[in-house]
């Protein structure tokens, strides 16, 4: 029977012929109190684990003794000691649990054992291999492996001994699991509860996305951490930041794997949870760059939040996206949304504040705040900008008609036809009672062309109107000047044309 996980050291000594003399080998008495140690010592438990397989090699002749943990939600074992020379390569060997000696040893709580058969032709070396199941009652923690290549087979009452002694470390164990466990979470809460915070308090809807995804990788121990949220204009839904991408060629194979799998997740309405990317059939293109990753629904179908190449926080969490790991980004995405749902009624509200009540336009403190931004950013790319005034002069009132309400029904439809006539990125606003102001980004040569469409837009929408017996022939005049061409202070230039009106 084949045995996959023997690994032949180049040092050292499998059991024979050069193994120490038995005279020289620790005593029953000696072993049980190193792991008497053991069990006491004020170390960290990855290296007691380390110490354990070097006291059950020393013990037993120089067997080979490797120590897996057990991932009861994959049903995977994991290497996390062994004294032999594997190279790992910053990824823990895993194997499945099924149909191995160490799923056989804890499915059934025995040891299991194999012996080669004698050899002819002269062998004076044999092989055999105990798995001791590494428990506490009915509860697996993983498997200790002994493999001994040598003369003789391994004493009957040192491999019991050597069983004992498993046993009782896994006592430690699994009280240090547990006590790992429990001061994660409270670690993760305290985090999430700080993070949350900071999060609801961040209004401004440009600064949640990234501090979202920055913290939420970092609480959850990722590689990275990407935010996807539907747009409002167009239904359909975005990555609005990306923590963690390491160059522009793995960026965008591990956007393209969050597109796919964003995809299904909005679908379903499901969370996606993908251990192992090398081997799922539609995801495996990506497995050069992604090892695992985690995708999961915001509220409503809003969007997603996907974490990605996720490693054990430390040896005895041995699963990739943990049960725990799961409810902890389900209270992080809660924050989340709240902070998202914040940040949008409080930009709203702000756009509400600064919107012309009549017409729905910004007012006149927008239009400078705007002006301001866009010379800014004409000085900073050498572009060139137009911006026009347009007065209309109201018709006389009609007897029929109160002179106030036909001038507000006026306003409202001469606004509606100028934001019509221009450009989506372009800025309307009403910056008195029977003006607007407009700003137009990245002109090319003069200003004539949006002025005669505007004039055009104007005519045709009174000449509707008066039609229909509502409206008057209005007096409307332009004023028009160009950044840097005719000045290069927005507010001055303002005021300019609002005195040539």
């Amino acid at each position: 029977m084949k045995l996959f996980y023997w690994s032949i050291r180049p040092e050292g000594n499998l059991g024979m012929p050069n193994e120490q003399p038995r005279a020289q080998r620790k005593t029953i008495g000696e072993f049980e109190r190193e792991i008497d140690e053991l069990r006491g010592s004020a170390r960290q438990l990855g290296s007691s684990l380390a110490a354990l397989v070097r006291a059950l090699s020393s013990f037993l002749g120089g067997s080979a003794v490797a120590i897996y943990l057990y991932d009861a939600e994959d049903d995977e074992f994991v290497l996390r000691g062994s004294t032999q020379n594997m190279h790992l390569n910053g990824e823990a060997q895993r194997f499945r649990a099924c149909r191995s000696l160490p799923g056989l040893a804890t499915a059934e709580h025995r040891t299991v054992s194999l012996f080669e058969a004698p050899g002819g032709k002269g062998g004076k070396l044999r092989a055999e291999e105990h798995v001791f199941p590494l428990e506490t009652g009915a509860h697996a923690l993983g498997a200790v492996t002994v493999t001994n290549i040598a003369a003789e087979r391994l004493s009957p009452v040192r491999l019991d001994a050597a069983r004992r002694g498993v046993l009782r470390f896994a006592e430690v164990l699994a009280k240090a699991r547990s006590e790992e466990a429990a001061a994660r979470r409270m670690s993760r809460l305290s985090a999430i509860n700080e993070f949350g915070v900071i999060l609801v308090s961040s209004l401004a809807p440009e600064e949640v996305p990234a501090l979202a995804t920055a913290m939420t990788s970092f609480i959850m121990g990722t590689e990275g951490c990407i935010l996807r949220l539907r747009n409002e204009k167009t239904a359909e839904t975005e990555v609005r930041d990306a923590h963690g991408l390491r160059d522009e060629a793995s960026g965008l194979e591990i956007l393209a794997l969050e597109k796919l799998a964003s995809e299904q997740v909005l679908s379903t309405g499901k969370a996606l949870l993908v251990r192992d990317v090398a081997a799922h059939e539609a995801y495996r293109d990506w497995g050069a760059r992604v090892k695992t990753f985690l995708c999961y629904p915001l509220a409503g179908g809003e969007g997603t939040i996907t974490l990605f190449n996720k490693d054990p926080e430390s040896p005895l969490a041995p699963a990739r996206f943990s049960l725990e790991d799961q409810d902890v980004l389900l209270h992080l995405a809660r924050y989340i949304e709240k902070a998202i749902g914040n940040a949008a009624l409080f930009a709203n509200s702000r756009k509400l504040a600064e919107r012309d009540e009549l017409t729905g336009l910004p007012d006149r403190a927008n239009f400078q705040t705007r002006l301001l931004t866009e010379i800014s950013r004409a000085k900073r790319f050498h572009l060139r900008i137009a911006l026009v005034t347009c007065e209309v002069q109201p018709p006389p009132a009609r007897e029929d008609a109160p002179g106030d309400q036909a001038a507000k029904q006026m306003m409202r439809r001469v606004a509606q036809v100028i934001r019509s006539a221009v450009r989506d990125y372009d800025t309307v606003a009403r910056i008195a009672d029977h003006t607007f102001g407009i700003i137009l980004p990245q002109v090319q040569n003069g200003t004539g062309s949006p002025i005669t469409r505007i004039q055009n837009a104007i005519d045709k929408e009174v000449d509707l109107q008066r039609r229909a017996g509502s409206a008057q022939a209005l007096q409307v005049s332009f004023s028009h000047m160009t950044f840097p061409d005719d000045g290069v202070d927005g507010e001055q230039m303002l005021t300019r044309l609002e005195q040539q009106n």
